[in-house]
């Protein structure tokens, strides 16, 4: 007899979407922590307290750094996290062939395999590509996000200004 539909789509849903969901948890909660550190860390180093604190600095500016320091900060994390990635990635890609599976036992058990046919080089495999997206997203993601919380405040000394008012 042939499976019903409802009972195929249930044993995809179970077999296939969740597939990865463990090696792009320890991809993602890393690279964030990471990202985020060291982000909050290079803007104080930069501009010495951190953006719209100096009188003199311009949106250009602040907008460079923003985007310099998220961008970099996004390529580290991304680095120290690319082997999870490429294990997701493997996981989600495996042919259901037996012969051509990468082996979905465990993250680890993926990962220990991979490093053992292909050595340190093969776990960083693909990361150019990753940096290339990652460091434009990172740097204007944050590059944007600087920007448009300092239009509230901004907004707020012109309407001061025009009326007179100090802040």
């Amino acid at each position: 007899s042939t499976p019903k539909p409802s009972s195929a789509a249930s044993d995809v849903y179970k077999r296939q979407l969740w597939r990865g969901l463990s090696a792009t948890l320890w991809r993602d909660v890393p690279f964030s922590a990471i990202y985020f550190a060291g982000y909050e860390g290079g803007k104080v180093l930069f501009t010495g307290a951190g953006f719209g604190e100096s009188p003199s600095s311009t949106f250009w500016h602040e907008f460079g750094v923003s985007f310099t320091v998220a961008a970099t900060s996004g390529c580290v994390a991304a680095v120290a996290t690319h082997p999870f990635d490429l294990v997701k990635t493997r996981l989600q890609a495996e042919h259901e062939n037996r012969h051509a599976r990468v082996s979905s036992r465990s993250l680890f058990h993926t990962l220990c395999r991979m490093f053992a046919a292909e050595g340190v080089p093969g776990l960083f495999r693909g990361l150019s590509p990753r940096l290339a997206k990652v460091a434009p997203a990172c740097g204007i993601m944050m590059g944007a996000f600087e920007a448009a919380s300092r239009l509230p405040v901004s907004y707020t000394h012109l309407r001061a200004h025009e009326t007179g008012r100090n802040l």
